[in-house]
């Protein structure tokens, strides 16, 4: 993938979770805050036995995350 801010090439990479069954997951900043607190913009980045496609600008230092790659 090319870095939308500098136009050089970025390194592909992961976002992996810590904890088995605990997917890490995007949520808008103003979401109101709870544990299971939820709305239809949450956006799943890992499943338990997925990590997400990540891309990395050591210039820019600016990961992306392609939600069309994204585990289902």
């Amino acid at each position: 993938m090319i870095c939308p801010y500098c136009a050089k090439e970025m390194e592909k990479g992961f976002i992996d979770q810590d904890r088995i069954f605990a997917p890490l997951t995007w949520y808008p900043a103003n979401r109101e805050s709870g544990f299971f607190k939820s709305t239809k913009r949450d956006i799943k980045l890992t499943t338990a036995t997925e990590s997400a496609t990540v891309y990395y600008c050591e210039e820019c230092r600016k990961l992306i995350i392609d939600q069309d790659e994204l585990p289902n």
